[in-house]
Order: structure tokens, then C-alpha cells, then sequence
């Protein structure tokens, strides 16, 4: 086996700003954030302490439905989280709630929206080419859908 000397030229990293944890150190990378689908910037000390962005925490424990349902990594994270920035798990609790709370407010506006549509509209046909019905007014060239359009 050979000695390889490489010679690698020096990269300095960008400025990746704040850790998005505390907001108090500056980042030294990117990662996910274990159990969900975003990255977020990492200090150091948040990093090693296993300390998470406390908002990201709330909202997906109100998703899980609260602190109690959700599995032990998960409580290990938040644990750790509160520990680190100082938060106590009777906050958390009443944020999980709140969160849970205006979800549960959004999930009933976002039902009554498609309830209006439903009946405020006409409905949606698919058409395919071909098609000879009367709605089409002779055979049509191309497949299309018609209706949608608000009820008179």
C-alpha cells in the first residue's frame, strides 16, 4: 500500500447564521430533526445535548396527541430539549395544548370550506375522447372534465 499525499485545498463553509435551538450559538451544520421531515441549523452545544427547536416539538407532540402518547425517544428529545433551554414540561403541556387546540380549529374551518364547495358547486364529470353525451354536444376530440362552476 502506496502513502497518498493529497493535498486538499482549504474550504471555508458559509455562515449558516444561528442555531435554529437556542438562537445563541453560531450553527456548525444542518440536520433533520429525528421523527420529522425537516432540517433545521445545529449549535454545538444543542447538538450535544440532544436539543431540538422547541415549536417543532410542540407541534408534532400535539400531532402524536400529547407528552404520554408519544414513544420514549420521543419524551428523551423533549426531555432533553426543556432541560437545555430551560423550559419547564408544564409549558410544554399548555403549548401542546394550544397547538393542539387551534389544529383542531383549522381541521373544522378547512371541513366547512370543502362542505361549501361541495354544495355551492356543481360537480365535477370526466369526460373522456370520445365522449357523445349531451353536456359534450357531439362526440369530443380530447378527454376533458367539466362542471366545478359555482351553483347560480
Amino acid at each position: 500500500m502506496s502513502d497518498l499525499n493529497i493535498n486538499l485545498p482549504d474550504i471555508k463553509l458559509p455562515d449558516m447564521g444561528d442555531c435554529d435551538v437556542c438562537k445563541n450559538e453560531p450553527a456548525v451544520g444542518v440536520a433533520c430533526v429525528p421523527g420529522m421531515p425537516v432540517s433545521v441549523a445545529y449549535g454545538a452545544a444543542c447538538l450535544a445535548a440532544n436539543a431540538h427547536p422547541y415549536g417543532l416539538l410542540v407541534a408534532n407532540t400535539a400531532l402524536i396527541g400529547n407528552y404520554a402518547d408519544s414513544t420514549e425517544w420521543w419524551q428523551e428529545m423533549i426531555d432533553a430539549t426543556l432541560t437545555h433551554l430551560g423550559k419547564s414540561r408544564e409549558q410544554f403541556d399548555a403549548d401542546v395544548a394550544e397547538s393542539s387546540a387551534e389544529f383542531e380549529r383549522e381541521i373544522a374551518l378547512a371541513d366547512e370550506k370543502l362542505e361549501t364547495m361541495a354544495t355551492d358547486r356543481s360537480p365535477l364529470e370526466f369526460h373522456p375522447a370520445g365522449c357523445i353525451c349531451p353536456g359534450c354536444g357531439g362526440v369530443t376530440t380530447q378527454s376533458r372534465w367539466t362542471g366545478g362552476e359555482p351553483s347560480a
